[in-house]
This record gives C-alpha cells, structure tokens and sequence, in this order.
C-alpha cells in the first residue's frame, strides 16, 4: 500500500493547521477565539453552501480546497471544516495546556498515522486502519504529552490513549472533531478526581 499524492497534500494541509495550537500559546482564549471563529465561519459557510449552489461549488473547488476532497467528502462536511469546529470547541471548553496539547496529538499524530499506515501498514485492524498506522499515532501522541510540560504525563498518556481508539475505530463522526475532543475531556476529566 502507498500514499496516493491527494493523501499527502491533505497531509501537508493538515501539518499546516500547527498554527492553531503553536498560535494559542502566544494569545488569551479570547485572542484565539475570534480569528478561530472567523475562519471556521468562512469554510462552514463555504461547505454548507457548496451543497446548493452550483456556482459556489466550483468556485470551492476550483479556488479553495475541492483538488484535496476524498470521494466521501463530496456530499458531507470536509475534514478541514471539522478540525477547524473541534479546535473551536477544545479552545472555548478545555483549559488552555491541554486544548494545545490535544490539538497538536490531532494534527501531527493523525498526520502520521496516515503516512505510516498508507506506506508501511500490513496489518488492518478496522476499514483501512491498521496497526503500523496506529502505533505511529500512538507513540507519536506520546512523544508529545511526555514533552509538553503543561500536563501532567500520566493524564496526557491516558488521553493519548482514548484519542488512539477515536483514531482507529471507524466512527460515523469525523475524526479530525472526536481525536481532539475525546483526548481533552478525558485529560480535563481526569485532572479533577
């Protein structure tokens, strides 16, 4: 199995969402909010929209992100339009340390599991998951909070690992919404007990 050049250009525009929770660190909740708010609107809009108008549809094809679409995207929301809503949501609800945390184990631990398991996965788990893709989420996501001072490591490794099952079970909501979600409740949820 290989990466197909569309799945390394979504990769690509995934790693670039980094800006959100690199971003995050240097600014309050509410200096993340609004542009977050503004840009989840546009591409909101912009995917609801491109459902009933003709027009508006080839331009998002066209002009925004319609070259990186999978086939399944075509009549639903867009993994982008999703991890732009999920790190909306993890900013507004989860304390600020761990809606970063959260959000980098999604963009970059997602990323390579992807990567991994397109290239090297020989095992399948669940659909086209594997297990070489779910170890490179795993122990990526685990390099990150055991390197994040801001959470505590045994709350990151559990986060870590409720956010590797939403990443490997084939879930009717998009991932790239529940990773970031699942992993920060659980890490928020547990730091209160």
């Amino acid at each position: 199995m290989t990466i197909t050049k569309l799945e390394l250009k979504r990769k690509l525009i995934h790693l670039g969402s980094l800006v959100i929770p690199i971003g995050y660190v240097f600014v309050s909740k509410d200096g993340a909010m609004i542009p977050l708010l503004a840009v989840t609107a546009f591409f909101l809009f912009f995917d609801l929209v491109r459902h009933h108008s003709q027009t508006i549809r080839l331009i998002y094809e066209k002009h925004l992100i319609g070259s990186v679409i999978r086939q399944r995207e075509r009549n639903r929301l867009v993994g982008a339009t999703y991890l732009m809503i999920g790190a909306c949501l993890c900013v507004w609800f989860l304390d600020k340390p761990i809606a970063i945390v959260s959000l980098h184990v999604l963009i970059v631990s997602d990323t390579l599991a992807a990567l991994v398991g397109n290239t090297f996965g020989r095992t399948p788990l669940f659909g086209t998951k594997t297990l070489e893709g779910s170890m490179a989420f795993f122990l990526s996501g685990l390099v990150i909070v055991l390197f994040y001072p801001r959470v505590p490591p045994l709350l990151g490794v559990a986060g870590v690992c409720v956010a590797t099952l939403v990443e490997l079970l084939p879930l009717r909501v998009d991932d790239n919404l529940l990773i970031p979600l699942a992993m920060g409740f659980t890490i928020q949820g547990l730091a209160v007990l």
